[in-house]
C-alpha cells in the first residue's frame, strides 16, 4: 500500500525508509502524551489558565514579578521571572 502523505514521502526520499520509520515510531509516543495531556485538561486534572491566573499566585506569595510571558513553545508554556523582595 502506498503512503500518500507528502511529508512522509519526502522523508523517505531524503533519509530512507528505516530512518523515517524510526522517526514515525518516536513520534507515536509524543502523540500519545499530547492526547493524555488533552484528556487531563478536559477532565480538569491539569490546570489550564491564562497568564494573569498564572501570575496571581506568585504575587500573592509576595514575589515581585519582573517579567511574565505566555508566548513560549507554541503559546503553551508560561514563564515568570521574579524575585522575593528584600526583608521578606
Amino acid at each position: 500500500m502506498a503512503h500518500h502523505n507528502p511529508a512522509y514521502q519526502e522523508s523517505v526520499r531524503a533519509h530512507g525508509l528505516p530512518a523515517t520509520m524510526r522517526l514515525y515510531l518516536r513520534g507515536q509516543e509524543i502523540r500519545r502524551q499530547n492526547q493524555a495531556g488533552a484528556r487531563g485538561q478536559r477532565r480538569g486534572t491539569y490546570w489550564t489558565h491564562n497568564l494573569a491566573e498564572f501570575r496571581d499566585p506568585f504575587e500573592a506569595a509576595g514575589i515581585e514579578v519582573l517579567s511574565a510571558t505566555d508566548t513560549l513553545y507554541r503559546g503553551y508554556d508560561d514563564l515568570i521571572i521574579g524575585r522575593k523582595p528584600e526583608g521578606k
